[in-house]
């Protein structure tokens, strides 16, 4: 079967460089990371056969550890705290990184922030602890609601709107018109803080996926980007699988039919072993 695939499949630059700086920090210390580098269980697998360790707690990390912060970024508190007693390995991706300063600047300037995304997603948790006074849109659904019901509380205030950087753009600017709509007295400010390799990629995918006859998109669920990515992607084409196991490209194969051709796509936390292994499979079917 002939296997395309999109350019900026795979790794995003932030975990890239995270991943190079992992590396080179594991050469001569003990390393461990407070949550998943990444959102990929069989990431998180690999690393650990190289000894670098991933902990839910950072109460659970002993002196002699090197501590390091996941791409995601964590809250600013704590990572303070750890300072005091460890040395760190900041792998918090740059797009992250300078949406935290921003919303922390914005804060002090006595804005409101509104973040776009999952409430619970650990990069949204962490941005959370930058802003004073501050909300999350989770759904395109309910924002109208939000901001009804906040419309009086918000009304003359300054408020800040920014995305978790893997989040929907249609979310982020239909949460710009609301506010622009419920809150005219007030002083808006937008930030697009969407990466941009995510939204190349998507469309790269699209362009690609006219041309094939089917799509596999290769994440882990946990990973809002390969979730985002794949409806995405189905919602144009039917012919859209998700796969994140050998097991799961097995199944997609008995469905394909006489299918010639195939895009795989991988998200921005797949690492290129499971793109390899899965162009690999498909090629010599």
């Amino acid at each position: 079967m002939k296997v395309c695939i999109p350019k900026l499949s795979g790794f995003c630059p932030g975990v890239k460089t995270a991943e190079k700086n992992l590396m080179n920090g594991n050469k001569k210390r003990k390393l461990v990371i407070i949550g998943k580098l990444i959102h990929n269980n069989r990431y998180i697998s690999y690393l650990s056969h190289l000894g670098i360790q991933t902990a839910n707690d950072y109460s659970a990390v002993d002196s002699e550890s090197v501590v390091v912060i996941r791409t995601h970024g964590i809250n600013r508190f704590t990572e303070k705290e750890i300072r005091k007693h460890h040395e760190v390995l900041d792998l918090t991706c740059f797009k992250v990184k300078n949406l935290q300063n921003k919303i922390l600047e914005k804060s002090g300037e006595g804005f409101h922030i509104i973040i776009t995304g999952k409430k619970n997603h650990p990069e949204v948790q962490s941005l959370l602890s930058y802003a004073d006074n501050s909300d999350v849109i989770e759904d395109e659904n309910l924002s109208e609601i939000f901001f009804r019901n906040h419309s009086e509380s918000l009304k003359n205030k300054k408020v800040f709107i920014c995305s978790q950087t893997t989040s929907s753009r249609d979310l982020l600017e239909k949460t710009e018109t609301l506010a622009k709509k419920y809150l005219p007295e007030a002083k808006i400010e937008i930030f697009d803080s969407i990466c941009s390799i995510t939204d190349q990629r998507e469309k790269q995918a699209i362009d690609l996926q006219a041309k094939v006859d089917a799509t596999v998109v290769l994440g882990d669920k946990e990973s809002s980007n390969a979730m985002k990515l794949f409806n995405n992607l189905h919602k144009i084409n039917e012919n859209t699988y998700f796969a994140s196991s050998t097991e799961e490209l097995v199944k997609i194969s008995e469905v394909l039919g006489n299918a010639k051709s195939i895009q795989i796509v991988s998200s921005s936390s797949t690492p290129k072993f499971v793109e390899d292994e899965a162009v690999k499979y498909f090629e010599f079917i």
